[in-house]
């Protein structure tokens, strides 16, 4: 079929592909000319999607066993807890959450709960959300009382693009015992993170 050019400026007869490679550029094309339904699949990249968007999502289960803080007055990591994760770009938002069972048995007044971030993993630990007075317990209860279901969330900036490594340390003022996932269950510790863009 012969290329013909119209006379309304139309061009017919052209073949897809007809025209040689690299006679179309991003200057050619009009603005917003490409619509998302012509995007394939994969190829809109972290770097191209809009500041707000969450770009990477884990979820990590802790392990099904539990951890008793029987020491007071004395910051404990829970190692169930710990959980890392390698950002997209350097200026994201990461948006932490931990959610967990916890029991106490033996009066144990406050407790109280801190995150902290290791950057670079095996290196310096920083204090960046702390609960301290989360929550009070009956110093008179002999027997097993709540809380029950812990949430704590915090958004955090690491700066940078390298693995980091967050954790979290519970806190007791008196009593016996205090148990993460007391039941062993496998969904008794949840930890999401969501990378949001900048």
């Amino acid at each position: 079929m012969p290329v013909t050019i119209n006379g309304d400026g139309t061009i017919t007869g052209l073949a897809v592909g007809g025209l040689p490679d690299g006679s179309v550029d991003a200057d050619t094309l009009a603005s917003n000319a490409v619509t998302t339904v012509k995007i394939a699949d994969g190829a809109a990249t972290a770097t191209k999607v809009a500041a707000g968007s969450v770009i990477k999502f884990q979820n990590t289960k802790g392990p099904a066993s539990n951890q008793n803080v029987n020491v007071n007055q004395s910051w404990t990591t829970l190692t169930g807890t710990v959980v890392d994760f390698t950002p997209t770009f350097s200026n994201s938002k990461l948006d932490l959450n931990w959610v967990f069972a916890l029991e106490n048995q033996g009066g144990t007044d406050g407790i109280g709960f801190r995150i902290y971030r290791q950057s670079p993993i095996g290196g310096s630990d920083t204090l960046i959300h702390e609960n301290y007075q989360h929550s009070h317990w009956s110093t008179s209860a002999s027997q097993w009382t709540g809380p029950g279901q812990i949430y704590l969330h915090h958004v955090d900036s690491p700066g940078v693009n390298t693995a980091v490594r967050y954790f979290v340390q519970a806190y007791k003022e008196q009593g016996n015992n205090m148990y993460i996932n007391y039941g062993n269950d496998d969904d008794g510790i949840q930890m999401t993170i969501r990378e949001v863009k900048v």
